[in-house]
């Protein structure tokens, strides 16, 4: 990223990146965005969702676990989480 994004448009770009299966990418993103504003509910959640595109289930549980403590009434991450756990 040679530009410098706000917050919104890198949660946006990680969330395209994750639709293309591209975890990794969004990672290091996410990874900005949480060292900026750790507990950035949208950066967690999308953060489980590449750890479930990798395979590591159990650490993505552990992120959209946090994310919807962060924001309870989030549906998205309610739903997400419901999924992981069937």
């Amino acid at each position: 990223m040679s530009e410098t994004l706000s917050i919104l448009q890198a949660i946006r770009l990680a969330g395209r990146l994750l639709n293309e299966n591209r975890s990794g990418e969004a990672k290091v993103i996410l990874g900005k965005v949480l060292s900026v504003v750790p507990n950035h509910a949208s950066a967690i959640h999308l953060t489980g969702v590449a750890l479930y595109q990798e395979g590591r289930a159990d650490a993505a549980l552990t992120a959209m676990h946090r994310a919807v403590t962060l924001e309870p009434n989030n549906a998205d991450y309610l739903g997400n989480l419901c999924e992981l756990c069937r």
